[in-house]
């Protein structure tokens, strides 16, 4: 029986195996798995990730060839693309990692908006040094006043304003 979970090949009958195998040739070059290319998926996706429907369930492709060829999915991970292509399914491409991983990952290579490219930020990276640099000016301990002012200029929260003196946010902006 397939654990769509772990996707642990060990679990599987070998007809089962095989005919998993046969649905991925149907839509991707399996014979170049290990190679530095993407192998793009060429079938039905949904999101961007490459799926199919097998045994009364939809399958992610990135999953199961994580799974038959790299090694069982360890519950609670996912499975991640280290080229950012969601069509691919080269093993090669593929690690687990956390979701956690996952959003790291996608800021640090563009992928997602933060600081003031974010939709919803009310600040610039112009407001964050110039906070940063009021901040830094002042003795430890006594930075209290300045903080709840500079909250109230620009409308945000005062762990906004701690979280950018921080460099937990805005961490571009220096």
């Amino acid at each position: 029986m397939i654990n769509r979970k772990t996707f642990n090949k060990e679990l599987m009958t070998t007809s089962e195996r095989e005919q998993l195998v046969d649905k991925l040739n149907k839509h991707c070059d399996t014979s170049l798995f290990g190679g530095e290319d993407c192998v793009e998926w060429t079938g039905h996706t949904a999101k961007g990730y490459g799926d199919f429907y097998h045994g009364g369930c939809n399958i992610k492709c990135h999953r199961l060839v994580y799974g038959l060829y790299n090694g069982p999915i360890t519950d609670g991970l996912h499975v991640l693309h280290s080229c950012d292509n969601p069509r691919c399914c080269n093993p090669a491409h593929l690690h687990l990692g956390t979701h956690q991983d996952n959003i790291r990952e996608a800021v640090k290579r563009g992928r997602m908006a933060n600081g003031q490219q974010h939709g919803r930020s009310k600040l610039t990276d112009e407001n964050a040094v110039y906070i940063r640099e009021v901040i830094s000016d002042i003795e430890k301990g006594k930075a209290g006043r300045i903080v709840n002012a500079l909250a109230i200029l620009y409308d945000v929260s005062l762990r906004t304003i701690y979280n950018i003196a921080s460099q937990t946010t805005y961490k571009q902006a220096i």
